[in-house]
């Protein structure tokens, strides 16, 4: 779908993205939009895989996390229910952590808001 109002209140059009879809474009549809979160649908528009929200940018706590925008937003997805691992296991336990709770803000909050809120 794509992104139109009506009357000050979103049309029945739903806004969603595809798995092959990089993450960074998946945010910024959502911002485009202004909704705080995207069903993700199979690369056939069949099927529901998950969502993203903007609750998800969380999992960015370095500057070296941002090159997981590049990943597709199917990958990303799964990257978000990868349980973590000790940090004393001598794996790279940043690449599997689970991402962090989520956090709350208003609906008309911006995205800026909402990451400085989560930091």
């Amino acid at each position: 779908g794509s992104c139109s109002y009506e009357n000050d209140s979103f049309s029945s059009d739903v806004v969603c993205v595809t798995e092959t879809l990089p993450a960074a474009a998946a945010f910024a549809v959502a911002n485009n939009c202004n909704v705080s979160a995207l069903p993700v649908l199979d690369a056939s528009r069949r099927f529901l895989i998950g969502s993203v929200s903007v609750s998800d940018a969380r999992v960015f706590e370095r500057p070296e996390d941002l090159r997981w925008l590049n990943e597709q937003i199917g990958s990303f997805l799964r990257r978000k229910g990868w349980p973590s691992r000790p940090r004393d296991t001598g794996t790279d336990a940043s690449e599997e952590r689970a991402f962090p709770s989520a956090t709350t803000v208003t609906p008309n909050a911006s995205l800026l808001e909402a990451m400085t809120k989560m930091s």
